[in-house]
């Protein structure tokens, strides 16, 4: 069973290790599972939007992805992450940037076959005591819609975003993608468990408008033990699952 990141300073992987001592936002199943569930099928060149650690990045590259530009806005954060590169097997295929992701998209970033973001989820205004995970956790940061405004300047005409996003945000992830001239390619709603209404969503869009795919993924079976499609998933990254 994957640690809990929460009570430790490094999260170890099967191939890489993930130290999430000092970065705002740590180590948990979101990313794991976007990092695993996007498809990386012609992709050459990506961006791990608001990267945090580095750990999708990271994914990325242990997936065959030659080229990954990790971008936070959070200098700590870039710098914990530049460590966790350093020391993984893919130095040299993950460059790091400790930037806004839209400025760093309109100061001339090149074009890119894929995006990926965890992005922060909350829109509220009540903030926690911790101005950094703030920053990290709400829109004021990155919100959904300027992501997908920013992605649709640095992807490449066949090029794709997929990111993370609370289940209650589907119908307006469709909406803002309508916007941004966007279709929703792949949709995978989470749900802990059977019986239970789905937390997240994991979605994939492109500028092709085509019928989407669309299926859900349990990390607990009836059992309570993880999925077998979980276990599948996450394989070739926990170390015990």
């Amino acid at each position: 069973m994957p640690r809990n990141p929460l009570r430790e300073s490094t999260f170890r992987f099967k191939r890489f290790d993930i130290v999430n001592r000092d970065s705002a936002m740590k180590v948990g199943t979101d990313g794991v599972l976007l990092g695993a569930w996007v498809s990386v099928d012609g992709v050459a060149r990506a961006v791990d939007a608001g990267c945090g650690t580095g750990l999708i990045a990271l994914m990325l590259a242990q997936r065959g992805v030659g080229s990954v530009d990790a971008v936070d806005i959070d200098s700590v954060a870039v710098r914990e992450a530049s460590l966790n590169v350093a020391a993984s097997p893919w130095p040299d295929a993950v460059g790091l940037y400790c930037a806004d992701f839209v400025d760093w998209v309109s100061s001339g970033a090149d074009s890119v076959d894929l995006v990926v973001c965890n992005p922060p989820f909350f829109t509220e205004t009540l903030r926690s005591g911790d101005d950094r995970r703030a920053v990290a956790r709400h829109e004021g940061s990155l919100g959904i819609a300027s992501l997908m405004s920013a992605s649709v300047m640095v992807l490449n005409e066949r090029g794709r975003l997929a990111l993370v996003a609370p289940a209650s945000r589907e119908s307006e992830i469709a909406l803002l993608a309508a916007g941004a001239g966007l279709y929703i390619n792949r949709l995978t709603r989470v749900v802990s468990k059977m019986g239970k209404p789905p937390k997240r969503v994991l979605v994939e869009l492109s500028r092709f408008n085509r019928a989407a795919a669309i299926d859900t993924i349990y990390i607990y079976d009836e059992t309570s033990k993880f999925s077998e499609r979980y276990r599948e998933l996450t394989s070739d990254f926990y170390l015990n699952i």
